[in-house]
Formats: C-alpha cells, structure tokens, sequence
C-alpha cells in the first residue's frame, strides 16, 4: 500500500518534470546552445522516460501479486466455507436423529405409564414413603404439583397461548397431622397444540409460596401428608369441549415422588364445575 503510494508520487513527479523540460525546450529553443547543453536537455528526457518506464512495470508487477493473494485468500475462504456447510450440515442432522430418538422414547415411556383409571382421579389419602435414612438431614427447599391435561377445543382455529384464572390461593393444598399447606398457581397457564388436530395439552403449576412455613421443615415431613387437593380451573373454560387424560407430577426439591396418570372422558359445559378433575389424590410413591 504505502510502496504503492511512492510509486505513483515519483511517477507524477516524473510527468511534472518532463513537462516542465517540454516547455522550457518550447519557449527556449536549443538551437543556439552548446552541444553540451544539447546533450543535458536530451539525457534530462532519456532518464525521466526511463525512470516512468521502469515504475509502471514496477507497479504493474506489484498489482499482478497483489491480484493473485487475493485471489488466493478467497479460495482459501470459499474452502472454509465449503467445510463449515458440510459441518453444519452434519450437525443438523445428527440434531434431527436425536430429536427423533427423544420423541420415541417420550412416546414409549407415555404409554408405558398410562395404567391410569377413573378410580386414580377420586379422593383417596396420599401415602408418601420416604425410606432414606438421610431424609432428617434434608430441607424442603420447594415443592411443586404439575398437573397436564388434554383436552379438545370448540373452535380449533382458536388456540390461545395461555389463560388466566382466579387467584384464590385457599383452594389448592397439601394437608397432614402439621397442618395444611397452601398452593399457589403459576399464571398464566400454557397452552401448546397437540399432536391431533384440535386437541391442546394445558400444563397448570402449582407451588409453595416463598413464605410457606413448610419451606425449611425436615424433608420427613413429607412422609406425613395425608390429602393433595389442587384446583384445575385452567381447563373449566368454555373454550374446551372435552378433556380426557390428565397427568399429575409432585417434585420436592426437583426429585419427582410422585406420578399418576387418568384417562377420563369429560364434556366441558360453559361453567360447569369439573369435581371429578379438580380433586387429585393417590399413592406417592
């Protein structure tokens, strides 16, 4: 870059020079002069000629190099490129083959564990049994009730991305010889589409409030509840005609303990109250 510059700098004060020599041979013909002068005047234009020849084909040489390192960094960049698609290309798919492969084992595991019947929705005490001896030395730290139901819309062109309800926090509890702990909604509550058309899968969290007296209490204590009673408003809305599976997790300090499945055919009336579904009780295990 910076030879590049001087180059055309001393060409240009080549030019200047050789006009400058044209001119002064124009006013002042050298017809009169000594040979000698003569000679000067004819070397002056001989060397500046010589010296405009030598720096163009300088330069010239300078571009030629030049053009081909470019053209040599942009082989090497399509090279690169080429080998970065053939990489994502590899990724992308072994990405799809595990997405498949994770598909099929959730697929398998659902119906490996729907043995669920209507009996597993109705009230019945909750037997929690926790068998480690270090239980004592562990602290509930949180404790959440994931509740998913299935359910198949009026509208199908009408899937809403989630849905509010009333935040009443004495209607969802665990309760046992220590008393009754209360629940709280994670809102708003999801809505995903299905795997069939028309049908949503409804996901309603619920979870100690921060406050809880139970955060903090042995992790035995949970061995002593005796009723669960969650509230599944999310699927009461009109917007639903029917609901018929429904999938209850309770996790303590995220370790699941307790997983229950229920297929039930229920039609969903514009405020109809779902008793068969809003109480969930059954073996933690």
């Amino acid at each position: 870059m910076v030879l590049s510059v001087i180059i055309s700098a001393v060409q240009t004060v080549l030019t200047i020079a050789m006009a400058y020599l044209g001119v002064h041979v124009t006013l002042h013909p050298p017809s009169d002069e000594t040979p000698k002068i003569r000679f000067r005047y004819k070397s002056g234009f001989f060397v500046c000629a010589t010296l405009s020849v030598a720096l163009v084909i300088w330069q010239a040489v300078l571009n030629q190099h030049s053009q081909q390192d470019f053209t040599r960094t942009v082989g090497d960049l399509r090279t690169q490129v080429s080998s970065l698609q053939v990489t994502e290309n590899a990724e992308e798919t072994r990405r799809k083959q595990a997405e498949s492969d994770l598909s099929n084992e959730m697929k398998a595991t659902g119906q490996a564990t729907r043995v669920g019947v209507v009996s597993d929705i109705k009230q019945s005490p909750i037997l929690i049994k926790l068998q480690s001896s270090q239980s004592e030395a562990r602290r509930i730290t949180s404790l959440t009730v994931e509740v998913r139901a299935t359910c198949t819309l009026r509208d199908p062109t009408q899937i809403p991305g989630s849905i509010r309800g009333p935040m009443d926090d004495k209607t969802s509890y665990l309760e046992g010889p220590r008393g009754r702990f209360y629940l709280l909604t994670d809102q708003p509550v999801p809505i995903r589409r299905g795997e069939t058309e028309g049908q949503v899968t409804v996901d309603q969290t619920f979870s100690l409030a921060p406050t809880s007296n139970l955060i903090g209490k042995p992790l035995s204590w949970t061995s002593e509840f005796e009723k669960l009673f969650v509230q599944v408003w999310s699927i009461e809305d009109s917007m639903f005609s029917e609901c018929n599976y429904m999938e209850t997790t309770v996790l303590v300090n995220g370790d699941q303990i307790y997983q229950r499945t229920a297929h039930k055919h229920v039609v969903v009336g514009k405020g109809q109250v779902l008793t068969s579904l809003q109480s969930i009780k059954g073996e933690i295990k």
